[in-house]
């Protein structure tokens, strides 16, 4: 079976939009707005092989997001897209595992990312 990608924005058209980018690769593709939601989802669907996920957002932002994901035994690869993240920030999240950044605007080498991630 295919493993799942959950993408995680708080800004619906982006998720979206990315869903399209990625439709044709045939997994089932799972939403949610922030990192709250996105852990809800990782424990209803047991089939989410990779996340993809922005940095910036409200209510639970990526970096408390993959923290609290890894503290719950989930070991899933993280991709983070973002425009905003500082240095700061990006080797917070890295601490955690991460396999790759996409700059958020343009999205640019997002397929490549998720299938070289579910690779390793």
């Amino acid at each position: 079976m295919a493993q799942a990608i959950l993408l995680v924005d708080d800004e619906s058209m982006i998720r979206e939009v990315v869903q399209e980018i990625l439709l044709h690769l045939g997994r089932t593709i799972y939403q949610a707005g922030n990192g709250i939601e996105a852990l809800v989802m990782l424990k209803a669907h047991s089939d989410i092989g990779i996340v993809v996920s922005d940095i910036k957002m409200p209510g639970m932002d990526g970096v408390q997001f993959i923290r609290e994901a890894r503290e719950k035994g989930y070991e899933q690869p993280f991709i983070f897209f973002t425009a905003f993240a500082n240095r700061e920030t990006l080797n917070e999240v890295s601490r955690h595992g991460v396999c790759g950044f996409i700059e958020k605007g343009q999205m640019a080498g997002l397929e490549e990312a998720i299938l070289a991630c579910m690779r390793s």
